[in-house]
């Protein structure tokens, strides 16, 4: 994918389907030349300019005819989107005359630009680098506001600042420590390995906030997902309807109702979390309940925290004994929450003695309030809330910067009990080489590939 970078391109960069504007960009050595040709517009101003915007006409370059009244945006090398000589044309949403306009740009040597191509050929070319990449992915498909300002605040360089710095001062720490190895006989200071091992614990403890960031940055980045068990008629699918002001679960008295995973966005003040509901966790001979039941213990165990509802206008059961024994098998944190409030209270308070409950009631409104601040300030204990500070990194990137804290917790430890001085160097350019690839100043084409596939094709 992407052999070829001195070829011209173009793709829809609007969604398909019929609509009031469409876009389409081109990019790559040839735009102008083939615009030239094909755009025809009234005026004595230059063609082209950056930064410039001109009314007028694609035409058919064989016979003249018309194809669409447009708008023609010109970018000149290197001042646009990916550092080539590029264009966005804003013509009309007919399927038909984008269709036309493409096929047109293609009669005249412009190739069909794959899933991700002007993103790709914008880190080539040093416009972005792949923290900004996977910032700009994550900004594309944000389900809500806070997450896409978690990508925004990435996509404007501070984390790949802080990481080219660190990266910096590791490679002039490198620098020195082979020009006294390679040259002894030159005046060249030797290095101090008190100083440099004192740098390189201030490098790890920033490496090591920057893990954090990027932790619970994947966490929130894909919504933190709280599910919620219980037995059946607990009152989850209520719950689920109450906290989301809509009625998304359907609620009846009939035990087993919900047989199936039901997941819906919602935020916690700025938090964005999944909320979860699931079918009623009991022993039961119907096949399709029991596959629902399957499913409600995998959410379980695969969520982040757990809303574990019990009825408490009903004595506390067996089902609920075994729903309780459930959770902390699982050794995940779960609040308990008493519901039905606005009933009878039979369920009485022993068994959850040793655990954090809340009476709450969907119908009345009673303990919702006291619910989402006591979620909120789980989250904030966590690190959670502050969505500013907070990274997205692909697998890859992760991998990277896992290998690049351990390699530099290693080698403070070596260094602690003695090491060559040509070991370290040998480790510090290993570090270097792993940092470079969270940015991708190292690059791995095999891995670029899969990266920038995620992509829509007209970006």
């Amino acid at each position: 994918m992407f052999d070829n970078y001195s070829d011209t391109v173009a793709a829809l960069s609007t969604p398909p389907g019929k609509a009031a504007l469409g876009l389409i960009r081109v990019s790559g050595p040839e735009t102008f030349k083939v615009l030239e040709k094909i755009f025809k517009y009234e005026g004595k101003r230059p063609f082209p300019r950056s930064f410039s915007s001109f009314f007028g006409y694609i035409v058919e370059f064989e016979t003249g005819k018309k194809l669409d009244q447009v708008i023609l945006f010109t970018y000149e090398a290197p001042n646009s989107y990916t550092g080539e000589d590029m264009a966005e044309i804003s013509l009309h949403g007919n399927p038909t005359i984008i269709a036309s306009v493409l096929s047109e740009l293609f009669n005249h040597g412009v190739r069909q630009a794959e899933a991700g191509e002007f993103t790709k050929r914008a880190f080539l070319n040093g416009k972005m680098d792949l923290l900004e990449v996977e910032a700009l992915s994550q900004l594309l498909n944000a389900p809500t506001k806070a997450q896409a300002s978690m990508a925004l605040n990435q996509l404007e360089g501070l984390p790949s600042a802080l990481i080219n710095k660190l990266r910096e001062k590791l490679v002039e720490q490198l620098v020195q420590l082979d020009a006294s190895l390679n040259f002894p006989e030159e005046d060249i200071e030797s290095l101090d390995e008190k100083l440099l091992a004192h740098a390189l614990s201030e490098t790890l403890d920033e490496l090591q906030l920057f893990k954090r960031n990027s932790q619970n940055g994947s966490l929130v980045s894909g919504g933190l997902s709280i599910v919620l068990a219980g037995a059946p008629n607990s009152g989850k699918s209520s719950l689920l309807n109450a906290l989301l002001n809509k009625e998304r679960a359907i609620v009846t008295d009939i035990p087993g109702t919900t047989r199936d995973l039901i997941e819906e966005n919602f935020q916690i003040r700025n938090i964005p979390v999944r909320l979860t509901d699931t079918a009623g966790i009991r022993k039961t001979e119907n096949l399709v309940e029991s596959i629902g039941v399957d499913r409600a213990k995998a959410g379980i165990e695969n969520a982040f925290m757990i809303l574990a509802l019990f009825d408490s206008s009903e004595p506390f059961s067996a089902e609920d004994s075994d729903l309780m024994n459930l959770l902390e098998s699982f050794n995940k944190p779960f609040l308990c929450l008493l519901t039905k409030s606005d009933l009878p209270f039979k369920i009485g308070e022993e068994p959850f003695k040793n655990h954090k409950t809340i009476k709450i009631s969907s119908q009345t409104g009673h303990g919702l309030l006291e619910l989402k601040d006591t979620l909120y300030d789980f989250l904030k204990e966590k690190g959670l809330s502050e969505l500013e500070n907070m990274i997205v990194l692909g697998a890859k990137q992760t991998a990277s910067l896992n290998k690049a804290v351990y390699l530099l917790e290693r080698l403070l430890e070596s260094m602690a009990k003695g090491i060559y001085q040509d070991m370290i160097s040998i480790d510090l350019e290993e570090i270097v080489r792993e940092l470079g690839k969270i940015t991708g100043q190292t690059v791995d084409f095999n891995s670029l590939d899969l990266i920038f596939e995620r992509f829509c094709i007209g970006k």
